[in-house]
């Protein structure tokens, strides 16, 4: 079987196994040879040796034979369509291809946290698999080297986990705190996946602090995992104060370049994060 839906096919000129990458994979050279289809032949060249049908000996060794048929000329450009799985013929595009090979899965309310237009590329990563629980943590790695000891190398109490860098651990909960009072939700919990869920109710507009508030959260993540590697892989160190010195400093930068209208909401959130927008 082929691994896509299908090609609807209108060629004249083109080369047959270009427009046939799988068959080409499918019949091996000797099958090829055999019935002197060389790898440079046309549409047009092959519909003059076998006409509509494929050869004999190919439909009897490679039953996928008969479920496609040999292209169709027309005095018309060439072109390639594409059978989508709901069975529609669309021009070609990878990215359709794409969406009719790939594994479909529901949409997670909590996907506008992570991607939306001003989040910062590598911090939305970072945190998409904090919430997928796919971070290389200690946890995950002792399962490999049971040999082995592990401690948290922001706080050296236990082994790390995602729920416990962010933000159980002792170092990483105090930069929460401190980042928390630049936020508008003040009893958050220290534990991302509530936090997630707080989130994921406020309304995902373009509101200054629903802006804000989910770049801090992506911001803090990344940041925290960044010292936590910095620390194991380069031996370097930032207190919680210094780090939250840094992500502040960050998250200043990124605001200043948002394009924002003068409401109660903007000067709030600017005397909060000492901005003066140019509104």
């Amino acid at each position: 079987m082929f691994p896509f839906h299908g090609y609807e096919l209108f060629l004249k000129t083109s080369n047959f196994w270009e427009c046939f990458d799988p068959l080409y994979l499918t019949v091996n050279k000797r099958d090829r040879y055999n019935v002197r289809i060389q790898d440079n032949i046309s549409i047009a060249e092959y519909r003059q040796i076998y006409g509509d049908e494929w050869p004999e000996e190919w439909k009897l060794k490679y039953p996928v034979f008969d479920q496609i048929q040999v292209p169709m000329l027309q005095n018309r450009e060439d072109m390639i369509k594409w059978v989508t799985r709901n069975g529609d013929i669309v021009n070609y595009s990878t990215g359709q291809v794409w969406c009719d090979l790939r594994c479909s899965n529901a949409i997670k309310d909590w996907h506008h946290i992570v991607w939306f237009s001003q989040m910062v590329p590598k911090h939305a990563f970072i945190l998409w698999l904090a919430i997928w629980n796919r971070l290389s943590t200690q946890d995950r790695m002792s399962k490999w080297n049971l040999s082995k000891s592990y401690s948290c190398a922001l706080c050296d109490e236990v082994p790390d986990s995602v729920a416990h860098l962010f933000f159980e651990c002792s170092y990483s909960r105090k930069v929460w705190e401190i980042m928390k009072t630049k936020l508008l939700f003040k009893g958050l919990s220290y534990k991302i996946g509530s936090v997630i869920e707080v989130l994921e109710k406020y309304p995902f507009k373009k509101q200054i602090w629903s802006v804000i508030n989910r770049i801090v959260i992506a911001a803090i993540v990344y940041y925290i995992w960044q010292e936590r590697n910095s620390r194991i892989f380069k031996g370097m160190k930032r207190d919680s104060q210094g780090l939250s010195m840094k992500v502040q400093e960050f998250i200043k930068v990124k605001l200043l370049t948002l394009k924002v209208k003068h409401t109660k909401s903007v000067q709030q959130a600017g005397e909060i994060w000492q901005i003066n927008w140019n509104c």
